[in-house]
Formats: C-alpha cells, sequence, structure tokens
C-alpha cells in the first residue's frame, strides 16, 4: 500500500492517494508527498527533516528547549 506523508505536520496516511485534508493539521491534499519504499523502510523520511518541535519519530518524546 501507498504511504503519503504531511510536509506539514508529518501525519503518515495509507492509501492509494492522499487524503483530501490531513487529519492532524487539516493541510490540504497539495501538502502530501508520497514516501519511496525506501525512505519508509528505514524510518528517514522528509518529515525527520522537517519537523519544527525536533521530534522526528513518533516513538521519540519532544526533546526540552
Amino acid at each position: 500500500m501507498t504511504k503519503w506523508i504531511c510536509n506539514v505536520c508529518g501525519y503518515i496516511h495509507e492509501g492509494d492517494r492522499p487524503p483530501d485534508t490531513c487529519p492532524v493539521c487539516s493541510a490540504p491534499a497539495s501538502e502530501f508527498e508520497k514516501l519511496e519504499a525506501e525512505k519508509a523502510g528505514n524510518g528517514k523520511n522528509n518529515a525527520d527533516q522537517k519537523r519544527a518541535d525536533g521530534n522526528t519519530s513518533e516513538n521519540k518524546q519532544p526533546q526540552p528547549v
């Protein structure tokens, strides 16, 4: 199944196409980018680079500022 990542908040959606709006941050479908199989499998993706809060994984806790 195809995975899509929201470039705004990092939410990952599974489906044939991205959702109309992100269920987390309400970003439009145009903000979703298809995850390549290689990126989806190794834990590194655009969300890792773009997360503003420093939390680069759903399993990690935010770092104190």
